[in-house]
């Protein structure tokens, strides 16, 4: 019998001694590597308790399930200079409401908000209503609804709501979002999408403090596309930044919101714009225990080695550099490589002038708005197959370029404001002297190469259709272009100012010859080239199409072949050096002043198949084709 109790008490020994470790590894894992719990890698916050936590892991990836009541709750920022947030908190949608700060002159505390400084953070989809702040201080602070300082970080759809009162130094900074945004080198910054209903009392000065996004931006943070309700905001300063006030009739039109998404993030309701809630619980309180507990239950068997190797796996996460939603780029001796998918984010890379060379691997769908914007020392550039969008100054200023290749799947070409007019992705890349599309492109895209002014040749593949709107603007160097057989469509000043060509084939196959306005007039696709002195109509041809060679005055000869049954109003216009035309027999119709101001012309011989001659307006009256 007592054998039989020593090893009774050997047996519960050793049982009790095993649920301890247990125990212990929960905890452990629980508290240290709760982010390890559900496949996401990511911390749940579903309580206030959870919230309060975040400050003890400041680099962690947090993603809200449900929304938070506060009410009751003291709040102090997190994050601050000496240890700031550098994690990620997507909101997905919901809010966090009724809470309060109420700092005093003896608190230290001076970068006041949700989070107090965040640096190189990325947050969004949040939404915080109701939060009033209370300030009292003889300190310069930065005080924000969303964060009092904003390093480096990127703010994207989040919705505040709340007030400011400040008993406070006066060179303090206020904002809605952010007190004051900083970016620094070879980092991005920006604050986009986002709506703010704040209301800035100044008590000191006993007035209403302008409510703008963010209090002071520094250096090259972007700050753009938020809107803000409420008059006592400053107009001016906003629209600068690129953001807008709206009126309570005009908060109710998606038209008003530019950028925003209202399929899958935002959504205006009688009662006014909420964000969607776009990710829902994976599982109910009731269960989560469970969950807990079958997980840990699993996590028994190869705990050490699990736990090991989630951490290094969270570590690696966390080292990412991120340069867009699902973008990460790496450095090394100057030579930058982003791979991932989607689009690359605005003004990433702009005025790095450490990248000497970028390869953007195949994943990738759109380059942002000045993504790389006065990278002057980058040479070489190499665009995936999978790229779709190029935004304005994408690459603009980067003067070290020589050469570019653009994929056949480039669609889209978005322009962007820059010295007095708008540009399109290679603005002032003066040294490109050679650019291929790759054979499979169908459209050159508008402003694609404008004012590339050192380019000297392209190549153009057949099937072609369209060449858009301003797609070689003012590239001053192009001696020569062999437009394709394919070609239909020829847009707006799409070689104008192209001062180095000389000679013109226009394929037969050419229908449509857009106008656009300059210099006080309406001009065709090679205004103002004025060194071209010869131009072939390629036989095929029926019509030659409105302003098709209207302004090049240095031109002398025109072969216009047999075929031809109607010469477009303006065609020849102003071509004030053509000295003989020869008109096909074919002939039958010469339109609005088609070669009116050709005053080179000392004879002309009309076919006698011609029976339509159409009148055009000018100098105060109807004037015919040859004027």
């Amino acid at each position: 019998m007592g054998k039989i109790k020593k090893i009774f008490c050997v047996l519960l020994s050793i049982c009790l001694a095993y649920s301890a470790n247990v125990n212990v590894l929960a905890t452990e894992i629980k508290n240290q590597g709760k982010k390890f719990l559900n496949s996401s890698k990511q911390i749940e916050i579903d309580s206030a308790e959870d919230l309060l936590s975040m400050s003890n892991d400041l680099t962690a990836t947090y993603t809200l399930v449900k929304n938070i009541d506060l009410k009751g709750k003291k709040w102090n920022p997190i994050g601050d200079n000496k240890k700031p947030f550098k994690g990620t908190f997507k909101g997905n949608g919901y809010k966090i409401f009724n809470f309060k700060i109420n700092e005093k002159k003896e608190d230290n505390i001076t970068d006041i908000g949700f989070f107090g400084v965040v640096e190189n953070a990325r947050i969004s989809q949040l939404a915080l209503e109701n939060v009033n702040i209370y300030i009292k201080k003889n300190k310069k602070c930065s005080i924000g609804i969303l964060a009092g300082k904003i390093n480096q970080s990127q703010i994207a759809n989040c919705f505040v709501k709340g007030s400011i009162k400040a008993d406070i130094s006066d060179n303090s900074d206020f904002g809605g979002i952010g007190g004051k945004a900083l970016a620094v080198s070879k980092t991005n910054c920006s604050i986009k999408q986002c709506v703010l209903d704040v209301k800035i009392v100044n008590i000191r000065k006993k007035q209403l403090q302008k409510a703008d996004v963010i209090g002071n931006v520094k250096n090259n943070c972007v700050i753009k596309n938020n809107y803000v309700y409420g008059q006592d905001s400053d107009k001016r300063r906003n629209e600068i930044q690129g953001n807008r006030i709206l009126k309570k009739e005009e908060r109710f039109k998606k038209e008003n919101y530019n950028g925003f998404d209202f399929k899958n993030i935002w959504e205006i309701t009688n009662k006014g714009i909420h964000l969607l809630k776009s990710v829902k619980k994976m599982e109910s309180n009731n269960t989560k225990g469970k969950q807990e507990t079958a997980t840990l239950s699993t996590t028994e068997i190869k705990s050490a080695e699990v736990t090991k190797k989630a951490r290094q796996k969270n570590v690696v996460a966390m080292q990412e550099n991120l340069c867009g939603e699902y973008a990460t780029y790496q450095i090394e001796n100057g030579v930058l490589t982003i791979s991932g998918k989607g689009k690359i984010d605005d003004n990433v890379f702009a005025n790095d002038t450490g990248i000497n060379s970028v390869i953007i691997e195949e994943g990738i769908t759109e380059i942002g708005i000045r993504s790389f914007n006065n990278c002057s020392n980058l040479t070489e550039v190499k665009l995936p197959e999978s790229l779709t969008t190029l935004g304005g100054l994408a690459f603009g200023n980067c003067q070290g370029l020589t050469s570019i290749k653009i994929p056949a799947g480039v669609k889209e070409v978005k322009e962007e404001w820059s010295n007095g007019g708008d540009r399109g992705p290679f603005y002032n890349c003066k040294n490109i002297k050679s650019a291929v599309l790759e054979k499979g492109m169908e459209r050159i895209e508008n402003r694609l190469l404008q004012d590339c002014t050192g380019l000297e040749s392209v190549e153009i593949p057949e099937g072609i259709k369209e060449i858009g709107n301003y797609a070689f603007l003012n590239c001053s160097s192009l001696k020569e272009v062999k437009l394709p057989e394919s070609l239909t469509t020829i847009g707006e000043l799409a070689f104008g100012d192209c001062i180095g060509l000389t000679s013109i084939k226009i394929p037969a196959g050419v229908e449509e010859v857009k106008e656009g306005w300059s210099n006080g007039g309406n001009q065709g696709p090679f205004y103002n080239c004025k060194n071209i002195k010869s131009a072939v109509l390629e036989k095929g041809m029926e019509r030659i199409e409105n302003r098709l060679l209207q302004d090049c005055t240095g031109l002398e000869s025109v072969e216009i072949p047999e075929g031809i049954k109607e010469i477009g109003n303006y065609a020849f216009l102003n071509c004030s050096s053509l000295k003989e035309v020869k008109l096909p027999e074919s002939l039958t119709t010469i339109g609005e002043l088609a070669f009116g101001d050709c005053i080179g012309l000392t004879s002309i011989k009309i076919p006698a198949g011609v029976e339509e001659v159409k009148e055009g307006w000018s100098n105060g009256g109807n004037r015919r084709p040859i004027l």
